[in-house]
Formats: structure tokens, sequence, C-alpha cells
């Protein structure tokens, strides 16, 4: 991988790490989070964008805008319902069905040691999520996570297609544009409250919208032109080690040793996976 990406790689997951304790700070309801999320950060794509001149490749953008909206609210109720450490790494599982079908799919191999990795990785997520039950552990906020990891594949793999022929800030405004109109949608027709928040919740949904939003999977949707799905996931699986602390310095949810040794797993198995993956397709971002 160009050094570049790499860099481009850690600023991505680093801006994604502010999301769920954003959310946790939030004292709203999932859909209007989501639509909150996607309002405060489409006018800066829609703004750009226009001032390049880039086409908005609405056909190509819907199918990944609508899986992204799903991911995203699969994720906001389970970090709502379930521990932030549990909702964090079972999102992140999705770097498995990346590998299952990523050469049916794409074309694109997945090498022994990318495999080895992954397995690697899993085993460091499933020591972390079946390590309590008590406390803010819940199974529904699992199965909402691991919803979310399918629907994050989906619009990654959508995107993988996508971006190879549309622009970046044309395809992202029209991404965002279709998750946002669908997740607003449903937040009106069901009567969800978009309005009378605290300062607070103000303030989360401004880090969503600019951290994990504009940044993480702004910059995500730039790199899935030059890296494939898998490779793009395993890294993702570091992410959630990031999150485990957010959640144990902020919320008090301390980690015991089967989560520490859990996530020393994850990593080495990330590293591992990264350090297998095959030569890029294309060049340097």
């Amino acid at each position: 991988m160009h050094p570049a990406q790499t860099v481009l790689l850690l600023f991505a997951l680093l801006s994604l790490g502010a999301s769920a304790p954003a959310i946790r700070f939030a004292a709203a309801l999932p859909l209007a989070v989501v639509a909150w999320r996607v309002a405060l950060a489409f006018p800066v794509l829609a703004l750009v964008s226009a001032l390049r001149r880039d086409r908005w490749p609405i056909r190509q953008a819907a199918p990944a805008g609508i899986f992204l909206a799903a991911h995203w609210v699969c994720w906001v109720i389970a970090v709502q319902r379930t521990t932030i450490a549990s909702a964090a790494l079972l999102i992140c599982t999705g770097a498995l069905w990346s590998a299952l079908l990523s050469r049916p799919l794409l074309g694109e191999p997945v090498s022994r040691r990318q495999w080895t990795g992954l397995t690697l990785a899993l085993l460091g997520v499933a020591a972390v999520v079946t390590n309590e039950l008590g406390g803010q552990h819940s199974v529904a906020g699992d199965l909402y996570a691991l919803g979310g990891s399918l629907a994050w594949v989906a619009y990654t793999f959508i995107g993988r297609r996508a971006r190879q022929s549309a622009g970046f800030w044309g395809y992202t405004a029209a991404l965002y544009l279709t998750a946002g109109l669908i997740v607003t949608a449903l937040a009106v027709g069901r009567a969800v409250p978009l309005l009378g928040f605290s300062t607070t919740t103000w303030g989360a949904l401004l880090v969503l919208a600019i951290f994990p939003t504009l940044l993480g999977h702004g910059t995500w949707n730039y790199l899935l032109r030059f890296i494939g799905p898998v490779t793009l996931s395993l890294w993702a699986l570091s992410e959630p080690v990031l999150a485990t602390l957010a959640g144990w310095a902020l919320f008090g949810e301390t980690p015991g040793l089967r989560v520490l040794l859990g996530g020393v797993a994850t990593i080495a198995g990330v590293a591992l996976g990264v350090s297998g993956q095959p030569a890029d397709r294309l060049g340097p971002p």
C-alpha cells in the first residue's frame, strides 16, 4: 500500500472512532441521530461538488445510499442498546463477509495471509463480545450491530464498483443525499422528534457530522477507488479498539482481561492480514 493511502486510512479510522461516544452523548432517537448526521454534513459536500461542477451519479450512488442508511441506523441502535465494545467489534465483522464475497462479486482474490489474519482478528472479536453478559450488554443490540455489518459490506462493495468511474465529491454527495432522504422520510413517517434537543445533543450531532461522517466515511469513499473492500475491512477491525478505549474513559465500561487480550489478537490479525494484501491495482491517491 502506498504511504499516502496508509496515512489516509489511519486518519479515517481515528475520525470513525468518534462515532460511538458522540452517539452516546446524543439524547435522541436513532432515526433523528442519523437524519441530522447527514443533514449537517451534506451542505459541505453539495457546495464543494457544485464549485467543482462535479456530476452527481444518482443512479450509481442510490443503491449504496440505501445500505449506508441501513448501516448507520443499525449502528446507532447497537451503540444505544449494548456496550460500545460489542457494538464496534460486531459491526466490523463485515471483514469476514467481504473476504467471502470478494472473488465472486469483484474478482479480487484474498491471499492466504489475509485469511489467517482475518481468522485471528475474528477470534479476538469473539473473545471480547463473549466476555460479559451483564451491565449494558444486550443480545438485541449485538444483532443490530451484525445487521449493520452486512449493510456495511453491501455499501462498500457497491461503492467499490461505482467509484471506478464516478468522481469523489459528486458520488459522495449523491450517496449522502440518498441516505439522508431515506432516513428523514422514515423519521417523519414515524413521527420521530427532530427538534428540541439539548445543547449537548446538538454538539454531539455536529461531532458526528464532521468527524465520522465527513472525514471518516468521506475518506473511506475516496479510498474505495484505490483499495479493495477486504483490505479496508481488515483495517476497520482496528477501529473497535479505539471505541472500546473511549467507552472505558467516557462511560466507565471497563474492559476485562479477556477484552484486552481480544483487542491485542484483533490488532495482530489486522497487521498480519494487511501485510498479506495483494498489490493495489490502481495507483496511489
